[in-house]
């Protein structure tokens, strides 16, 4: 499966981790859109290995350090991959938006066996 091919809007988050020591972030849903079929697999989302991270909030052009926003997310809005640049909007469970980007970073999106 692409990760081009998923469609994250709305995409309700059951599962959520981050670590700024080994820069890694992983957000879990329970199901994905994929050209059209949902697919009921849990799925984990995981970003790896940046170069960078910023955070701003929803719609805001100015950027912070990752850690200045970042909320535990309920909802994943929109999902933006590009080359190695990846752009996360969610929704927090204090219902902030929320843009979170990362540069140089390794982006995958994985069955999770576990769930």
């Amino acid at each position: 499966m692409k990760i081009e091919d998923v469609d994250f809007s709305d995409e309700i988050v059951t599962g959520f981790s981050y670590d700024s020591i080994n820069k890694h972030l992983s957000v879990t849903f329970q199901s994905v859109c994929v050209l059209g079929e949902i697919i009921y697999t849990p799925h984990d989302l995981n970003i790896d290995c940046w170069s960078k991270a910023e955070s701003c909030l929803y719609k805001d052009s100015n950027s912070s350090e990752l850690d200045a926003h970042l909320g535990v997310p309920s909802l994943l809005l929109a999902l933006e991959v590009q080359d190695r640049f990846c752009s996360l909007t969610i929704n927090t469970v204090d219902d902030r938006y929320i843009e979170l980007r990362f540069y140089d970073a390794d982006v995958s999106l994985v069955e999770n066996i576990i769930s």
